[in-house]
């Protein structure tokens, strides 16, 4: 199974070390410890058989879908609590049909399962490598995976404490060109903002109104029939919407992963505070434009947008944040009159704060520091960013293959946030089809 396209970013904090590796050859027997059905977790192990393997995944099974009783006395096999996976959910169970594709996947040849403990080393595999899709649920994240008609398997693992960045993989035997329906939607909830930026491409100001509650409830089920994975509110500032907390509820209780970006000055606020505030929201983009805006919460990304401050600044921020977003200059809006800063050497900043950091960062910077790009940046230096390295697999040059963009004040959707002339009015009967169908025509 290929990997086509990889966001980076995750983290484990497991005792044990199960991991599923492919190594490219038929092997010939699984050599399993014997035990008293505990055994998954503590001693070394090694399933190459299907039928070991599905002795492995209904024991995984057994740990998150039933209880310890339940097992106990059906004398099911468990794997330890450390070594559980952790199976999206739907209706308030564990998914049936993710075990299921992960049951297709592990018992193709050549996959095998390495177990063993944090005491000492787990057998070796010569030539291995692990498959993203078996090491994130090996992390215990929340995931959710996606199967798409087309033919490839999208997992997404949003923010933990464990996993700061969060990490989403497509991977498959076809190149995923165009999904069936959007697994990301960019949505704005209101046009009022408060901050007048001059470059604001939305041209948001404080005359600007909310998307109303029907249009938001009733987004929420054309999200869920479309199996969204996960939004990201914007606007304006979404932070006004003075239905916010119950949308970003009703949104996580139906299994999307809510983030938020925001104009709001977040320094300050533990990351503690944010999430007992705001406990439906995964992850906050914070615009800034400068590094005195900075804390080291790894639950923030910092936003930047190229070409409204100097390199200079953008250099400082790098340097200083734990996450941050570039983005390209939108000339939509207030953007219109163009950029204030030459930002045509970003590259060379951005190659610079690398080498950078690698002389001064600490360990917790080198388990959580990451840097990304939006699309239309990608798309302009794509030539540049595999010249210096950086595999296409990491980015995206072209919107709406994956996602779309909704307007839910104006009731407009099309492929993205700066172009006006691609969204088209949604109708006032509009169901899922229509915004199936209309995805796929762009």
């Amino acid at each position: 199974m290929q990997i086509r396209s990889l966001r980076l970013g995750a983290a484990t904090n497991s005792s044990s070390t199960h991991s599923v590796l492919w190594t490219g050859a038929q092997l010939s027997d699984a050599v399993l410890m014997d035990g008293d059905g505990d055994t998954y977790g503590w001693d070394h192990f090694i399933l190459v058989s299907d039928e070991e393997k599905e002795k492995y995944l209904e024991a995984q099974w057994n740990t998150s879908a039933l209880s310890w009783d339940e097992c106990e006395q059906g004398g099911l096999a468990r794997v330890d609590h450390q070594s559980a996976w952790t199976w999206p959910h739907k209706d308030g169970k564990p998914d049936r049909r993710v075990f299921d594709i992960v049951k297709r996947e592990l018992l193709k040849d050549g996959v095998v399962v390495f177990g063993g403990n944090d005491g000492s080393e787990p057998p070796d595999a010569k030539n291995g490598r692990k498959i993203p899709l078996f090491e994130i649920l090996e992390g215990g994240h929340m995931v959710s995976i996606r199967e798409d008609p087309k033919g490839w398997i999208t997992v997404l693992a949003p923010y933990t404490y464990s996993a700061p960045t969060g990490i989403k993989i497509r991977m498959g035997d076809v190149e995923p060109i165009k999904s069936s329906t959007p697994e990301l939607v960019d949505i704005k909830i209101t046009d009022y903002c408060a901050a007048g930026c001059k470059f604001c491409y939305q041209g948001s100001t404080e005359e600007g109104r909310h998307a109303t509650s029907k249009a938001l409830g009733d987004s929420v089920q054309i999200l869920r029939e479309l199996e969204v994975m996960e939004v990201a509110l914007g606007g304006g500032e979404p932070m006004e919407h003075p239905r916010l907390q119950e949308y970003t509820k009703i949104l996580n209780d139906a299994g999307i992963v809510v983030n938020v970006t925001t104009r709001h000055n977040m320094r300050g606020v533990s990351r503690w505070e944010r999430h007992d505030k705001y406990p439906h929201i995964n992850k906050f983009g914070v615009s800034i434009n400068s590094a005195k805006m900075i804390d080291r919460y790894a639950d923030v990304c910092y936003h930047v947008v190229l070409g409204t401050l100097p390199m200079s600044e953008v250099y400082n921020i790098l340097m200083k944040a734990p996450s941050v977003l570039l983005l390209d200059f939108k000339t939509t809006g207030r953007g219109a009159s163009g950029p204030t800063h030459d930002y045509s050497n970003w590259l060379e900043v951005a190659r610079a704060v690398v080498h950078n950091r690698r002389q001064t960062r600490d360990e917790w910077d080198d388990s959580n520091w990451q840097v990304g790009i939006d699309t239309p940046l990608a798309k302009r230096f794509a030539t540049e960013l595999e010249e210096i390295g950086i595999p296409e697999v990491l980015f995206e040059t072209e919107e709406g293959k994956h996602s779309a963009y909704w307007d839910l004040v104006k009731g407009e959707f099309g492929p993205c946030s700066y172009d006006p002339e691609s969204m088209v009015k949604v109708p006032k009967q509009a169901n899922a089809q229509w915004f199936r169908d209309t995805f796929l025509r762009w």
